[in-house]
Protein backbone atom coordinates (compact mmCIF):
# COMPACT_ATOMS: atom_id res chain seq x y z
CA UNK A 1 0.00 0.00 0.00
CA UNK A 2 2.79 2.30 -0.03
CA UNK A 3 3.03 5.53 -2.00
CA UNK A 4 -0.81 5.02 -2.12
CA UNK A 5 -1.48 7.44 1.08
CA UNK A 6 -3.47 4.48 2.53
CA UNK A 7 -1.40 3.26 5.83
CA UNK A 8 -3.52 0.68 6.74
CA UNK A 9 -6.02 -2.54 5.80
CA UNK A 10 -8.55 -0.99 7.72
CA UNK A 11 -8.23 2.52 5.97
CA UNK A 12 -8.14 0.78 2.97
CA UNK A 13 -11.26 -1.42 4.28
CA UNK A 14 -13.26 1.78 4.98
CA UNK A 15 -12.23 3.42 2.09
CA UNK A 16 -13.72 0.61 -0.21
CA UNK A 17 -16.42 -0.73 1.77
CA UNK A 18 -14.67 -4.23 2.01
CA UNK A 19 -14.72 -6.62 4.72
CA UNK A 20 -11.55 -6.12 6.57
CA UNK A 21 -10.90 -9.79 6.66
CA UNK A 22 -11.53 -9.86 2.88
CA UNK A 23 -8.39 -7.75 2.54
CA UNK A 24 -6.69 -9.55 5.22
CA UNK A 25 -6.50 -12.81 3.44
CA UNK A 26 -6.13 -11.27 0.35
CA UNK A 27 -2.97 -9.60 1.99
CA UNK A 28 -2.03 -13.14 3.40
CA UNK A 29 -2.68 -15.21 0.28
CA UNK A 30 -4.87 -17.37 1.73
CA UNK A 31 -7.27 -15.64 -0.55
CA UNK A 32 -6.73 -15.01 -4.58
CA UNK A 33 -9.96 -14.54 -5.21
CA UNK A 34 -11.29 -10.67 -6.15
CA UNK A 35 -14.30 -9.85 -7.99
CA UNK A 36 -13.99 -7.09 -10.79
CA UNK A 37 -16.19 -4.72 -8.58
CA UNK A 38 -13.55 -5.11 -5.76
CA UNK A 39 -10.89 -5.06 -8.24
CA UNK A 40 -11.89 -1.50 -9.18
CA UNK A 41 -12.80 -0.32 -5.92
CA UNK A 42 -9.41 -1.21 -4.71
CA UNK A 43 -6.92 -0.21 -7.95
CA UNK A 44 -8.56 3.34 -7.51
CA UNK A 45 -8.09 3.41 -4.07
CA UNK A 46 -4.52 2.42 -4.20
CA UNK A 47 -3.98 4.90 -7.16
CA UNK A 48 -2.82 1.80 -9.49
CA UNK A 49 -3.25 -0.04 -12.68
CA UNK A 50 -6.09 -2.98 -12.11
CA UNK A 51 -4.43 -5.28 -14.71
CA UNK A 52 -0.84 -4.33 -12.36
CA UNK A 53 -3.05 -5.85 -9.51
CA UNK A 54 -4.19 -8.29 -10.55
CA UNK A 55 -0.96 -9.76 -12.88
CA UNK A 56 1.66 -7.88 -10.89
CA UNK A 57 3.23 -7.55 -14.38
CA UNK A 58 3.31 -4.14 -16.99
CA UNK A 59 3.10 -0.43 -14.90
CA UNK A 60 1.79 -0.26 -11.51
CA UNK A 61 1.03 3.57 -11.08
CA UNK A 62 -1.54 4.69 -14.26
CA UNK A 63 -0.27 8.26 -14.12
CA UNK A 64 3.05 7.31 -15.95
CA UNK A 65 0.62 5.89 -18.92
CA UNK A 66 -0.45 2.33 -19.40
CA UNK A 67 -2.66 1.27 -22.18
CA UNK A 68 -6.82 2.42 -21.39
CA UNK A 69 -8.38 0.11 -19.70
CA UNK A 70 -12.01 -0.20 -20.07
CA UNK A 71 -13.15 -1.13 -16.17
CA UNK A 72 -16.62 -2.59 -17.01
CA UNK A 73 -15.23 -4.64 -19.62
CA UNK A 74 -12.58 -6.03 -17.37
CA UNK A 75 -15.23 -6.78 -14.61
CA UNK A 76 -17.06 -8.23 -17.10
CA UNK A 77 -14.16 -10.20 -18.50
CA UNK A 78 -13.26 -11.44 -14.59
CA UNK A 79 -17.06 -12.21 -13.88
CA UNK A 80 -17.43 -14.36 -17.25
CA UNK A 81 -14.24 -16.07 -16.35
CA UNK A 82 -14.70 -16.82 -12.67
CA UNK A 83 -18.42 -18.16 -13.10
CA UNK A 84 -17.43 -20.39 -15.46
CA UNK A 85 -14.58 -21.67 -13.47
CA UNK A 86 -17.28 -22.21 -11.03
CA UNK A 87 -19.41 -24.19 -12.92
CA UNK A 88 -16.66 -26.61 -14.33
CA UNK A 89 -15.41 -27.40 -11.38
CA UNK A 90 -11.86 -26.23 -11.53
CA UNK A 91 -9.12 -25.23 -9.00
CA UNK A 92 -7.13 -22.84 -11.09
CA UNK A 93 -4.05 -20.71 -9.82
CA UNK A 94 -4.71 -16.73 -9.85
CA UNK A 95 -2.08 -16.73 -12.20
CA UNK A 96 -3.36 -18.42 -14.79
CA UNK A 97 -6.75 -17.01 -13.94
CA UNK A 98 -5.77 -13.77 -14.74
CA UNK A 99 -4.18 -15.05 -18.03
CA UNK A 100 -7.49 -16.17 -19.04
CA UNK A 101 -8.76 -12.69 -18.24
CA UNK A 102 -6.10 -10.74 -20.24
CA UNK A 103 -7.58 -13.13 -23.38
CA UNK A 104 -10.91 -12.69 -22.63
CA UNK A 105 -10.20 -8.90 -22.32
CA UNK A 106 -8.26 -8.64 -25.55
CA UNK A 107 -11.25 -10.29 -27.58
CA UNK A 108 -13.39 -7.65 -26.24
CA UNK A 109 -15.21 -9.78 -23.63
CA UNK A 110 -18.20 -10.64 -26.25
CA UNK A 111 -17.12 -14.84 -26.15
CA UNK A 112 -19.59 -17.21 -25.89
CA UNK A 113 -19.74 -19.58 -23.14
CA UNK A 114 -18.51 -22.29 -25.10
CA UNK A 115 -15.70 -20.04 -26.19
CA UNK A 116 -14.78 -18.78 -22.90
CA UNK A 117 -14.65 -22.87 -21.78
CA UNK A 118 -12.37 -22.97 -24.53
CA UNK A 119 -10.42 -20.29 -22.94
CA UNK A 120 -10.02 -21.81 -19.79
CA UNK A 121 -9.41 -25.19 -21.18
CA UNK A 122 -6.32 -24.48 -23.71
CA UNK A 123 -4.73 -22.11 -20.63
CA UNK A 124 -5.05 -24.41 -18.12
CA UNK A 125 -4.15 -27.16 -20.10
CA UNK A 126 -0.30 -25.09 -21.21
CA UNK A 127 -0.27 -24.54 -17.37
Amino acid sequence: MSGSGIESQAELARITKIKPQTINAWMKGTSMSMDGLALIKVSRALNCNPAWLITGSGKKDPKNGYDYIDEHLLANCIHKIEDAIFWLDKDIPIDIRSEMIAKLYLLGGSASQDEVKEIIHSTSDTA
